[in-house]
């Protein structure tokens, strides 16, 4: 039997590190560059860390450079990744541009934004052609060094609390961010407590997450401390030489952690046509976490609320009502489900000549999308179990993976043939409990889920699905952000299967 398919690295990575981007940190050096380093713990375990980089250049634009780096376990296998986020704002704080640099495969994934007005133009590069791309933007969105003064300007006694809005690279788009001081307290550090102020703060795209900061009077961020897929995510004020001296032999285990063990087994998830389940959070309810759609996806239909923050929900099996021939249209709003990207990378030749070769005759879109399901099935292997996202082309060209390497491959042979997709983040029923997974939606006369990991020809009720993207613009956090108030928060109770 193939290995258990896995949660998202990309996306933890991009939920842990998101509330310390653009942080308040003031360090030693010049008033030209300052640097300040960070180590990080997942549940008092060392898991990387976090360095920032503050320039002045020469025509008085500010630079904030970002280095973030996470290793982390899952299950016996232990993998790195890295993302370098360097935003350059004016001396008022206005964004100029932005680079992110993803870090999670053989080959880097780098988006490079240009604020113009109300957009932000975006080129990707990554593994084949640069891709381009338009997203809305926020003029009022400031960069981290405004943000930074504002915060100390504004937050002076307990109480006091700002909202400002900033724009998050990680997602290509602008939101939100509240931050509220607190009271003064005693924080323990290795080399003593030091007295240090409490902040409280939030960003609109995780509604439902706090993260805690604990500063010092000149506003120097000195800890941090949050909670996300149900681990303690810390953060503190170090040095380089006490970083870089780290082995990180044994880092902390992800996979097991963040599964989710429903209240009895499943029976037959493998041959059951619809399970009814309860989905409870422990912390929060839908609506103020920001995800009131969740459990409303394809084959899954709310039943009735037992209170804001429990839904009864019935998934079950999608059978395509008319077969259709390909190529096919996305549906409205969907335009990009057919479109390449930096992660899917539909329009490579060695991805267009697989997809020819595993479609051969077929010309019925489900049909198709099934024989490109069974080819993922057959020829990608559970091997390169370091790699946390991989795009499509890399995919293609060294046929290793899990569960994130078999969703975006079939994806990409999907638009290449003609076939809208997408890519579901979610839970799939395994040994006893739910863990993290990734799987494929094509569209033929609906959205109709496959899962290249198992080659099944279709997917059943033991899929949970909690996210859908289709990877534009480079993000995975996409993927992401609604994972991140459900793993760890979750309740999992089987009420009836047929």
């Amino acid at each position: 039997m193939r290995r258990a398919p896995a949660l998202s690295r990309a996306c933890l990575l991009a939920a842990i590190l998101l509330p310390g981007l653009g942080g308040c940190h003031r360090a030693e050096g010049t008033a030209q560059r300052t640097e300040t380093w960070h180590r990080l713990l997942l549940n008092d375990q060392p898991a990387g860390f976090m360095r920032e980089v503050k320039e002045a250049k020469a025509g008085g634009s500010l630079v904030t450079e970002t280095q973030q780096r996470l290793v982390v376990r899952r299950a016996d296998q232990s993998l790195e990744m890295e993302v370098s986020l360097k935003v350059e704002e004016t001396p008022l704080g206005g964004i100029v541009g932005f680079k992110l640099l993803q870090r999670m495969a053989q080959n880097d994934v780098t988006t490079e934004g240009l604020m113009r007005g109300d957009s932000v133009d975006l080129t990707s590069t990554g593994t084949g052609a640069p891709r381009r791309s338009t997203v809305p933007f926020d003029r009022r969105a400031i960069g981290p060094r405004r943000l930074e003064a504002i915060l100390r300007e504004k937050l002076r006694r307990p109480g006091d609390s700002t909202e400002e809005t900033t724009f998050f690279p990680e997602k290509n788009a602008s939101g939100r961010l509240k931050a509220t001081l607190g009271e003064e307290e005693a924080v323990k550090f290795p080399q003593g407590p030091r007295r240090l102020t409490l902040r409280a703060t939030q960003v609109d795209i995780l509604p439902g997450v706090t993260s805690k900061e604990w500063i010092d009077p000149a506003g120097e961020v000195w800890k941090t401390s949050t909670v996300l897929l149900g681990m303690k995510v810390e953060t503190y004020r170090s040095t380089a030489e006490e970083i870089l001296r780290e082995k990180y032999a044994s880092p902390p285990e992800v996979f097991y952690s963040t599964s989710v063990r429903p209240d009895r087994p499943l029976n037959d998830p493998r041959n059951a046509s619809e399970v009814t389940y309860r989905f409870t959070l422990k912390d929060g309810d839908f609506a103020s976490r920001g995800i009131g759609a969740m459990f409303r996806g394809t084959a899954q239909t709310v039943l009735r609320e037992d209170s804001p923050a429990s839904r009864v929900v019935r998934i079950g099996r999608v059978r395509p009502g008319s077969a259709l021939k390909r190529p096919i249209e996305p549906p409205d709003g969907a335009e990009g489900s057919l479109a390449p990207n930096a992660f899917i990378q539909s329009d490579d030749p060695l991805i267009a000549r697989i997809a020819r070769e595993a479609v051969q005759d077929a010309t019925d879109a489900l049909e198709t999308a099934q024989r490109l399901e069974g080819w993922v099935r057959r020829n990608v292997h559970f091997k390169d179990l370091k790699t946390p996202f991989a795009s499509a082309k890399e995919v293609a060209e060294r046929l290793e993976g899990d569960c994130t390497e078999h969703g975006v491959l079939l994806a990409a042979l999907a638009r290449a043939s003609g076939i809208p997709s997408q890519v579901v983040s979610g839970l799939v029923y395994h040994d006893g409990a739910f863990v993290g997974h990734l799987w494929t939606e094509v569209f033929v006369d609906r959205w109709t889920p496959l899962d290249g990991t198992r080659g099944y020809g279709e997917v059943g009720p033991d899929h949970i699905a909690l996210a859908a993207s289709p990877l534009a613009n480079s993000s995975v956090a996409d993927l992401f952000f609604d994972l991140a108030q459900v793993i760890g928060n979750l309740k999992i109770e089987i009420l009836e299967e047929r």
